[in-house]
């Protein structure tokens, strides 16, 4: 079964999503070594801001 042009073209947009997932994830590598080295079972407070007092309050239930 020959390939039609519209078959080249998914297959052309499949190679392009393929490259752009590469890049991406160098980039995001390259990101992530510029965070400080933390350990992830480190306790870290999470705030909001209350809607009426825009107060700054702890969530509890954040990891």
């Amino acid at each position: 079964m020959p390939l039609t042009d519209q078959d080249m073209t998914i297959y052309a947009q499949i190679q392009h999503l393929r490259k752009m997932k590469r890049e991406l994830q160098l980039a995001i590598q390259s990101l992530q070594s510029l965070l400080p080295d933390r350990d992830p079972t480190e306790r870290r407070p999470c705030y909001v801001i209350h809607p009426k007092t825009g107060e700054r309050e702890e969530v509890k239930m954040c990891r």
